[in-house]
């Protein structure tokens, strides 16, 4: 039972470890564009008519040809969020995962009561060396 305990706390710990997020992307800034709309828009409103052509024109040109670079920038900042666990998430599945795996070893080896031990009159668990031979039985025996 102990080595059944052992392998799944090892099988745990493996599974754990291998399974951390890898981030391999560079991260790009994002560039601020100053639009012209605000202060000129607030001094008149039928400037507000040449901001938009403005604008417009502006948005065309840009349009007209394809730029590599920008591409990837306007790619990265629509990407979704990463799915997965995250660290945090990971070490406290890890820690319950260890934790629920050492109270079941406790109740399993001094969870039965124990009817003869080595040396006579020792309490296992509480002794030092001392060693359970026969456990009481939990299922009864069919006469």
């Amino acid at each position: 039972m102990k080595f059944a305990i052992t392998l799944f706390t090892l099988y745990s710990l493996l599974i754990v470890g291998t399974t951390l997020p890898v981030s391999a992307q560079s991260q790009t800034q994002t560039e601020e564009i100053p639009s012209a709309a605000a202060p000129i828009a607030a001094q008149n409103k039928s400037a507000l008519k040449d901001v938009f052509a403005i604008e417009t024109e502006k948005l065309k040109g840009e349009s007209a040809s394809f730029d590599v670079e920008r591409s990837k920038r306007d790619n990265a900042r629509q990407q979704t969020k990463k799915k997965g666990w995250s660290t945090t998430n990971k070490l406290l599945l890890a820690a319950a995962i260890v934790g629920f795996v050492g109270l079941m070893f406790v109740v399993i080896k001094y969870g039965k009561n124990c009817l003869r031990s080595s040396p006579a009159g020792c309490t296992p668990g509480v002794d030092e060396s001392c060693v359970c031979e026969e456990y009481e039985r939990r299922i009864p025996q069919s006469p």
